[in-house]
C-alpha cells in the first residue's frame, strides 16, 4: 500500500473518531508505577467540554477475555496476570503492594486478512490509590483468544470508545478516544500482526 492510500485510510479513521487529530510517539517506560503521560510532548491534547461518546461493548464480545492471562512485563509478573471473571490481582515487584487489573467495558472486534480475528479492549490497573489505563490486543487462536500486546494510555484516563481501520493485509490502526482531566485526547496506534508498535508514528 502506497503512502497516499495509507494517509487517506488514516484520515478517514480519524473522522470516524471525531476529535481532531493526534499522532503518537514512543512508549514511555513505566516500571512499577507509570507516570502520567499528559505532559508527554509526543502526545497532543485537545481541550474540549464535549466528551467523546461512551460506547460500551457487548457482554458477548468481552466474555472470551474474562479469564485470560494478561502479559504485563513492567510489573514483573512471571507468566502473566490471571484474570477471573474480568479481574486479577498481583504483587507489584518487591514493594509489598498489591495491584488489581480489571478488564474495561470498551472494546471492538477487528478482522483482517479475511481470517485473522482480534479484539481490542481497554483495561485498568489500580495500584496504591492510583489508576493506570491500558489498551490490549487479543487474537483468536486455535485455543481461544490470547493476549498479544498492550499499550499504556495514561494515569486517570477514561477510555470512551475505540475504532479501527485496515492498513494492510496484516496490519491495522487503532484510535482510542479518551478523556483525561477534562481534556479529550485521541491516541492512534499501529498494530502489526496483532502487536502494537509504539515506535511507529502515523503522521496526518
Amino acid at each position: 500500500m502506497n503512502k497516499k492510500v495509507i494517509a487517506i485510510t488514516v484520515v478517514a479513521l480519524v473522522l470516524v473518531g471525531g476529535i481532531g487529530y493526534l499522532a503518537f510517539g514512543g512508549n514511555k517506560e513505566h516500571s512499577k508505577f507509570p507516570e502520567n503521560t499528559k505532559g508527554d510532548s509526543s502526545v497532543k491534547v485537545e481541550t474540549s467540554t464535549n466528551a467523546p461518546k461512551l460506547e460500551v461493548a457487548s457482554s458477548a464480545l468481552l466474555q472470551p477475555l474474562k479469564n485470560l492471562k494478561i502479559n504485563m512485563p513492567e510489573y514483573e509478573v512471571v507468566g502473566g496476570i490471571q484474570l477471573k471473571d474480568g479481574k486479577g490481582t498481583f504483587p507489584v515487584g518487591d514493594t509489598g503492594t498489591i495491584g488489581t487489573l480489571t478488564l474495561g467495558n470498551v472494546a471492538i472486534e477487528k478482522t483482517i486478512g479475511g481470517n485473522k480475528r482480534f479484539i481490542v479492549a481497554s483495561f485498568n490497573v489500580a495500584i496504591g490509590g492510583k489508576s493506570y489505563q491500558y489498551v490490549g490486543v487479543f487474537q483468536d487462536a486455535a485455543i481461544g483468544f490470547i493476549h498479544k500486546s498492550v499499550e499504556f494510555l495514561g494515569e486517570g484516563v477514561e477510555v470512551r470508545n475505540i475504532v479501527a481501520a485496515d492498513v494492510s493485509a496484516s496490519d491495522f490502526a487503532v484510535v482510542a478516544n479518551v478523556v483525561m482531566g477534562g481534556a479529550t485526547k485521541q491516541i492512534i496506534l499501529s498494530v502489526e500482526d496483532g502487536v502494537i508498535n509504539p515506535a511507529k508514528t502515523i503522521a496526518l
